[in-house]
């Protein structure tokens, strides 16, 4: 079975969300890397790789995503990912910005498609779904050249120094089994001597080590020895077409200088016949005819790579990052292939073939002009062309775009969803606060309280010995002998022949406790507050096992990330622009003893601001995954939400996460702290301003949420897309 994915309708199936795709995207590219750290973003509207992090647009979290978008933007993921394992960027970033600066624009973009064959090739055997995920990707750029960019200009594909770059990326999927057809249409668009030479290059680059060694193995030695190896191949490529561009124009300079072959009639006379420019007639860009391809054997003139600027980059987005590569009329003025000034090349970095409109050729050596229409052009001066290079990010591109247009353009995008941080409880453990002052500090919480404590469990156990039930098991070793139902056990000489006993209680039930963490929370002792309602709920529910969370969130300016600034900007409007902090203060099922440290610590983490609708939201994900009938989320907080965002109403938007909690099923209370603006956004509410009068009254509306009858389950009835950052 092809391990391709064909051309079906299926593929434009709505599979997953934005934010399914953003989660599943990060897994897999992190997935790839041996130590799990390859670092993933998503986040603002740019793409790139810089050696050290994948960054990938923002995705709108609640957008319907089909098969072939999921495909196309994987595989874009995995292809940068290939490249942060696989290429050695600080050497090849030191060359690219020398090539930048020199004017080399065939050298870069040949470098360019050189490795992106090379590391596809080890792609194929680190792991075998990446491919197949390129290959959409890589189709979608190949159909924009064969139905947009090739009928436009069919003379492109004539050209090396233009097609031969993206050619060969065509041949080298072809060449590693990428099964789509675009690759074989747009080889066979090429002449023949063109598609002899590109195919001789990728047999070359298919040798040079790509250092995978097996399932999930990378040798980064010797993978960064191949990307050495691939750019000295760039180099060697684009010099031997040079020297061809060169050759032409000393043969063309001769029959300026020392015309042969003029016509003798007509308007014809006195022109000079101008051999054509820019076409390589050998397989190995020689003019020689041979068929051995340039890199494989032979001379070149590459240059060392300790001759690199050293500087910080040119504001060009050169290197690997994103596929940010060049495309016609990328323009140097730089010195020419050996370092002579060009003073008569055009500002495409094309050849220049004549005058122009308003210049006279000058004679040579005493020659009469000939029609004004050639002129001896300095070989040296000839600049490097700029190749079509069309990357994978456009492909990307182009599929977030159109996300981002789905209904009307208003999905719900978060700045820097990446940039949200899930603490773990154990995380949180290991900090050295914690571990000095934790448990000390849960015990000055719980004397202060104890009398709540015991009002609040007492309460607690008269409900539950009331709704316990009572029933027998048979078939035990132990207990009261059961002899009407085990004579022939007993006569057998068996050992369970007893019954037992055995109370239960259908509680049936999960709680979370979602805690406001924002700075106004640090004022009137209201997070002192929280944490004693949290620690009071937490030693009620112990005894009798009820599955119980404590979450606790604030927000960062989501802009800065990594070291990477993602300002808004005024084509996107976000959902959210700042980032979700989450602490886990204890997890579903951690024991009351190991989240002691945890607990005492809820009123040090206060600061920031709050981001209520995507927290309870987040929250209420989490509790969604548990198996009991009914699900409680408690939310304490002391009002209004507080963060920026510059397409939604911060104060509907979070009205609107409690209905969506609703309708799945969640008993959503929440509890203000010594205030009361939670009735302008739970239904549910318990305003609390004295911590004996909650061991009293206040209580009893919790516990009759988490004893009533659970609602009926309707989230069949609706596509559950319940992931943070999510629109409602």
């Amino acid at each position: 079975m092809s391990k391709y994915i064909p051309e079906t309708s299926e593929l434009e199936d709505v599979v997953m969300t934005g934010s399914d795709l953003m989660d599943a995207t990060t897994t897999v590219v992190r997935a790839m890397s041996t130590d799990f750290a390859t670092d993933v973003q998503f986040a603002g509207d740019g793409a790139f790789t810089d050696g050290h992090m994948v960054s990938l647009p923002a995705i709108p979290s609640d957008a319907e995503v089909t098969k072939r978008d999921a495909l196309v933007i994987g595989g874009y993921g995995n292809h940068e990912a290939l490249h942060k394992l696989l290429t050695d960027f600080e050497k090849l970033q030191k060359k690219m910005r020398r090539w930048h600066k020199e004017g080399k624009t065939l050298t870069k973009s040949l470098a360019n498609g050189i490795e992106d064959v090379r590391i596809e090739n080890g792609g194929t055997v680190l792991y075998g779904g990446i491919a197949q995920a390129i290959d959409k990707t890589a189709r979608e750029v190949t159909r924009k050249f064969i139905d947009e960019v090739y009928p436009q200009d069919n003379d492109i594909v004539n050209d090396f120094g233009q097609i031969g770059p993206v050619a060969i990326t065509w041949a080298g999927r072809k060449a590693l089994g990428y099964a789509d057809p675009s690759n074989e249409e747009a080889l066979d668009l090429l002449p023949p001597n063109i598609r002899k030479q590109v195919e001789g290059i990728v047999q070359t680059i298919l040798k040079i080590p790509h250092g995978v060694t097996g399932l999930g193995q990378v040798d980064k030695l010797v993978a960064h020895e191949g990307s050495m190896e691939a750019a000295k191949l760039a180099e060697k490529l684009a010099n031997s077409h040079m020297r061809k561009l060169r050759k032409e124009q000393e043969e063309e300079n001769e029959l300026i200088t020392n015309p042969q072959d003029t016509t003798e009639d007509g308007d014809d006379k006195g022109k000079v016949k101008v051999k054509g420019k820019g076409q390589p007639d050998g397989a190995d860009g020689e003019g020689d005819g041979g068929d051995q391809p340039d890199g494989e054997t032979g001379g070149g003139d590459s240059t060392s790579e300790d001759e690199g600027t050293g500087d910080n980059g040119d504001g060009d987005g050169d290197g690997m990052g994103g596929d940010n590569r060049k495309t016609k009329g990328d323009t140097s003025g730089e010195a020419g292939e050996d370092g002579e000034g060009d003073t008569t090349s055009r500002e495409d970095g094309q050849r220049d073939t004549g005058p122009k409109s308003d210049e006279v050729a000058e004679p040579h050596q005493g020659q009469a002009a000939v029609g004004a229409v050639n002129r001896v052009i300095d070989p040296k001066s000839i600049s490097q062309p700029s190749p079509y290079e069309p990357g994978l990010q456009e492909a990307m591109e182009r599929v977030v775009d159109g996300l981002k247009q789905q209904n009307g353009g208003n999905g719900y995008i978060v700045l820097a969803p990446s940039a949200d941080k899930f603490y773990t409880r154990r995380e949180l453990s290991s900090w050295p606060i914690t571990k000095r002052n934790g448990v000390p500090r849960y015990s000055v919480v719980k004397g202060e309280i104890s009398a709540t404590v015991g009002t609040v469990r007492r309460k607690l156990e008269r409900i539950l010995t009331a709704m316990s039930k009572s029933s027998w098991e048979n078939k035990k070793r132990s207990g009261k002998l059961d002899v009407r139902r085990n004579v022939a056990k007993i006569v057998d000489l068996k050992t369970n022949i007893f019954r037992r006993k055995v109370d239960e209680i259908s509680l049936n039930t999960a709680l979370s406790c979602l805690i406001d963490f924002s700075g106004s929370m640090d004022g009137e002792g209201k997070i002192g507050m929280a944490q004693q309602i949290t620690i009071a709920i937490a030693e009620a529910l112990a005894p009798v096992g009820v599955p119980f969370e404590v979450l606790g969130h604030k927000t960062s300016w989501g802009s800065m990330h990594k070291g990477h600034v993602y300002a808004p900007n005024s084509t996107t409007k976000y959902g959210r622009e700042d980032s979700i902090i989450m602490y886990q203060i204890k997890a579903f099922e951690d024991s009351l003893a190991a989240c002691r440290g945890t607990l005492g610590m809820i009123d040090h983490w206060a600061g920031g601001a709050n981001a209520d609708g995507d927290a309870i939201i987040w929250a209420a994900e989490r509790l969604l995954l548990q198996p009991e009938e009914k699900k409680v989320l408690f939310v304490l907080s002391d009002g209004q939400p507080a963060y920026d965002s510059s397409s939604r109403c911060i104060h509907q938007y979070t009205r609107d996460a409690v209905e969506w909690c609703t309708f799945r099923g969640i008993d959503i209370v929440g509890l203000g702290m010594l205030d009361d603006s939670v009735k302008q956004y739970y239904p549910q509410y318990v305003t609390v301003t004295d911590m004996d009068q909650f061991g009293k009254t206040y209580i009893d509306t919790l516990i009759k949420v988490m004893l009533k009858k659970a609602e009926p389950d309707q989230s069949i009835l609706i596509k559950t897309t319940a992931k943070r950052g999510k629109s409602i």
